[in-house]
C-alpha cells in the first residue's frame, strides 16, 4: 500500500482534469511586490498583463476585469460566463 501512494500522487498530479502537463511557475517576490515607494506604473502593469496573456488568456482577462473594471468574482462570473468557483480557482 505504501508503494502505491507515490504512484497515485503522480497520477493525480498529471490528471487532465487537474491541468495535467502544465508547467508550474514559481512566483518571484521581486516580480509581484510593488515598489517601495508604492508607485505602480500603469505601463509596467500593462506589460505584466500582456505577458500573462501569452501564457493564459483567461487569467489575463480576469486580472483586467478585477483591476481595471473593479469587478467582484460574482460580477466577473456574469461577464465571462464562468462559475465563481472557477474564477476563484483561477
Amino acid at each position: 500500500m505504501m508503494r502505491r501512494i507515490p504512484s497515485t500522487f503522480g497520477e493525480a498530479r498529471n490528471a487532465q482534469k487537474r491541468g495535467g502537463g502544465q508547467v508550474a511557475l514559481a512566483l518571484d517576490e521581486a516580480l509581484i511586490s510593488p515598489p517601495p515607494d508604492g508607485d505602480v506604473r500603469l505601463q509596467d502593469l500593462d506589460a505584466a498583463i500582456t505577458r500573462l496573456g501569452l501564457i493564459d488568456e483567461r487569467h489575463a482577462e480576469l486580472v483586467e476585469l478585477n483591476i481595471f473594471a473593479g469587478l467582484t468574482f460574482a460580477e466577473m462570473a456574469q461577464v465571462t460566463g464562468l462559475s465563481t468557483s472557477t474564477i476563484d480557482r483561477d
